[in-house]
């Protein structure tokens, strides 16, 4: 059995928004391979102009397109993260967690749920956290610094790739 116990921060909140927001491996490179190459595009349009032809309406999109995106990541996201931490109040309760082979149970002040690992779907993970979904967008933020050391966070890892599928 594997226990953490403590509560989850703002900035342990906006970690998890991010990692549920991370694609699969495959669609991260692509990613990663249109943003590199509307900048590498962006920057031979820039050149061009600056030598004298003047750049036609796609540049507009494409920058437009960066910009999007930059807000969305950089602003959007920590806003509403905020705003979410904020409103939900349950986050800011100390709990608990126990997991065991027959599942997670999840304790505070509040009250107690079970959830046997048949009703839970997938896990992800990231350097600081862990999170278990039981629906495509709704998920349970474990912060890895609750743990009291490494060997719990191996034994709390090799629990959910006994019993849950790994979200790639």
């Amino acid at each position: 059995m594997v226990q953490v116990q403590g509560r989850v921060s703002w900035s342990d909140y906006l970690r998890a928004q991010y990692l549920h927001l991370r694609p699969r491996p495959s669609w991260e490179r692509a990613g990663i391979g249109i943003v590199v190459a509307g900048l590498a595009l962006l920057a031979v349009v820039v050149w061009r102009a600056l030598s004298g032809n003047p750049p036609s309406r796609f540049p507009y999109l494409l920058v437009g397109s960066l910009v999007y995106l930059a807000l969305y990541f950089f602003v959007f996201v920590p806003w509403r993260a905020r705003s979410l931490f904020r409103r939900q109040k349950v986050l800011h309760v100390p709990f608990r967690i126990e997991a065991d082979g027959d599942g997670l149970v999840i304790s505070s002040e509040l009250g107690e749920v079970r959830l046997p690992w048949g009703i839970l779907r997938n896990w992800k993970e990231s350097r600081r956290l862990f999170l278990i979904y039981h629906a495509d967008g709704l998920f349970h933020l474990i912060p890895k610094r609750l743990f009291a050391s490494f060997e719990e966070i191996e034994a709390f890892r090799g629990l959910l790739n006994r019993n849950l599928r790994r979200a790639s």
